[in-house]
């Protein structure tokens, strides 16, 4: 009778110890399955960083060779209204360049943009690819070397465009932006000598990082 009790008095106890740490095991396989079902870009969060971007192209016509370049830095700052979609905003610093074999033009603009993006997060977070649309405006300087002569101007500019491009997370916080952008620039004032830049259309590649808060 004493050994009965004492082997069912063990078996119960295996049995709460067993379930015990079952439980203890299910959790984090739990804790982890709702990290996975959770969004990394969720409603709230904000990403800052920046980009740097740059062009160049050649071209001929009117017997004549013809080249640009450009380059341009843009931090910036992203809020998720929802998930996977931000609104941001972005300070463009930008540098131009066009030459041919007669007139060099060089142009500095300070641009302010709104920016919109969506993001559609693929194989468990590990690359978020997103499209994206820009609309902004500034304030630009030019001038124009050649022929023995020498210009200088100002212009208001507006600006609009768009993205296409993905972030890769290096880290739980750090995440690398890649992005291939279409900027359409039109500007105004006195920029008529510079007439075949006053409207501009120009693809970029942009590559930089951005932080999760």
């Amino acid at each position: 009778m004493k050994v009965t009790r004492i082997l069912t008095a063990l078996v119960a106890a295996g049995f709460v110890a067993g379930s015990a740490m079952a439980q203890t095991a299910a959790a984090p396989a739990t804790t982890k399955a709702a990290a996975q079902d959770e969004a990394l870009l969720s409603q709230g969060t904000i990403l800052y960083g920046g980009n740097f971007s740059w062009s160049m192209n050649q071209w001929s016509g009117w017997g004549d060779k013809e080249k640009s370049s450009s380059l341009e830095v843009s931090p910036e700052v992203d809020y998720f209204v929802i998930d996977n979609l931000s609104i941001g905003l972005i300070a463009d610093l930008n540098w131009q360049r066009w030459k041919d074999s007669y007139w060099t033009q060089n142009g500095t603009e300070m641009i302010g943009e709104l920016v919109g993006r969506y993001y559609v997060p693929l194989c468990s977070n590990r690359i978020l690819p997103y499209v994206g649309a820009t609309l902004g405006g500034g304030y630009g300087m030019y001038s124009e070397k050649g022929g023995g002569s020498q210009w200088h101007a100002d212009s208001y500019l507006t600006t609009y465009g768009g993205q296409i491009g993905f972030l890769v997370p290096l880290n739980a916080n750090v995440m690398l932006n890649t992005c291939v952008s279409y900027k359409r620039y039109e500007r105004q004032g006195d920029v008529e000598w510079f007439s075949e830049n006053k409207d501009q259309g120009e693809t970029m590649l942009a590559m930089g990082f951005l932080i999760k808060l």
